[in-house]
């Protein structure tokens, strides 16, 4: 049973980091020499549960920033099976899903139910769809009448986002308007149905129970996350020595065919 008094407490992307721990983990660590000159700590497996990560973090900093008034609930265990919802919200304008996307640089474009990524079809749509659902069940099942669930799909560091028809039920956006649309939308509950909904969602008795998470988990993503960083650093550092090592024998060569050494 986790350990987590409210799920208030629980950090953003703790599924994925966790999922990309126990990949990171199977595999033999890392020799200094990879590191010295900057060998990508991940693999092609673990990179996309990281590039997730990073988008989840990212997201709830922005909400962060949010009024009091609001409820942020983060890598929500719903349903039966090992999923989650990136992002759960309860404030004035309602309650939302939020399911986070990372595509650092991709062309997006939605057009009603069509999501796609530099060209690539996905289900995003359905996925959003099927959050919001779920999690309109779980309130019903608890408060009469429950409530509308309202689902959004943030994109973190898009190229471009080209919508040619907004889907029904879906609202797509870039994580740096996020903030500034939430607060904007009209408002929906009032002060006391906000309070049932935060104190109902709040309780980790409600969601699926999950494994208890390790006391060491956010230390050991900061630690994997500066070596990806610093991996980088040193890939540019050795890239910029090599552009220098061989302007240097270029500039040899030429003098000893022009005669000047």
């Amino acid at each position: 049973m986790t350990e987590f008094s409210t799920m208030r407490s629980r950090p953003a992307a703790q599924s994925l980091i966790e999922k990309l721990l126990a990949l990171h983990d199977a595999r033999p660590a890392q020799s200094g020499l990879a590191k010295l000159f900057g060998l990508h700590p991940l693999n092609a497996t673990e990179m996309p549960w990281y590039v997730g990560a990073r988008g989840e973090i990212a997201v709830a900093r922005a909400l962060g920033s949010l009024p009091t008034a609001w409820t942020v609930l983060h890598s929500v265990p719903v349903g039966k099976d090992e999923g989650d919802i990136d992002h759960v919200l309860v404030g004035p304008a309602g309650v939302f899903t939020i399911s986070t996307k990372h595509h650092s640089g991709k062309r997006i474009w939605v057009g009603g139910r069509g999501f796609f990524v530099s060209g690539r079809g996905t289900s995003y749509i359905d996925g959003a769809e099927s959050e919001a659902a779920s999690l309109g069940r779980l309130i019903a099942s608890h408060l009469p009448g429950g409530t509308l669930v309202r689902s959004m799909i943030v994109l973190v560091d898009p190229g471009s986002i080209r919508i040619r028809e907004r889907p029904e039920f879906v609202t797509v956006i870039d994580a740096r308007h996020l903030v500034r649309w939430l607060v904007k939308q009209p408002v929906a509950l009032g002060p006391a149905e906000i309070a049932d909904l935060a104190h109902l969602l709040d309780n980790p008795a409600v969601w699926r129970e999950t494994a208890e998470p390790a006391v060491d988990t956010p230390i050991r993503f900061a630690a994997l996350d500066a070596a990806v960083r610093s991996a980088a650093q040193r890939q540019t550092l050795w890239a910029g020595g090599g552009v220098v090592l061989l302007v240097g024998a270029g500039m040899a060569v030429a003098s000893r065919l022009l005669g000047i050494v």
